[in-house]
């Protein structure tokens, strides 16, 4: 798979408080290699209103998440991002949805496909 960036953390997204929010617990350091890149046309036209807010995807193959300890994506989760090149974190973005890709055959599992929106950096 073709791979241009790391995910770095997943910051996982808690149960509701009374107000509506969901607080972020800190993941813990990682460097799993993805490819972070545009939705497509197809993506959109298929998931429709899904995607409504998210404006990137990544994807990320289910056996390196695993390796690293870490379990699929929800939404809510934020992601750190470190795109090849970039010298410094790159951004983070919220998870909206993700979808899981099957290998041809009944082999199981291949990828994640995590649509998200992208955040403006804190300095």
């Amino acid at each position: 798979m073709l791979t241009n960036a790391f995910i770095l953390r997943i910051d996982r997204a808690g149960t509701a408080t009374a107000v509506g929010t969901r607080p972020l617990t800190q993941g813990a350091v990682i460097a799993v290699r993805c490819f972070v890149g545009s939705i497509s046309g197809r993506q959109r036209y298929t998931l429709g209103a899904t995607l409504q807010d998210a404006d990137r995807m990544a994807i990320v193959r289910l056996m390196d998440l695993a390796a690293a300890g870490q379990a699929k994506p929800q939404l809510g989760d934020r992601l750190t991002v470190l795109l090849d090149g970039d010298g410094v974190v790159s951004d983070q973005s919220d998870v909206i949805t993700v979808g899981e890709q099957i290998l041809p055959g009944g082999g199981g599992n291949s990828h994640y496909e995590i649509f998200m929106r992208r955040l403006p950096l804190a300095v």
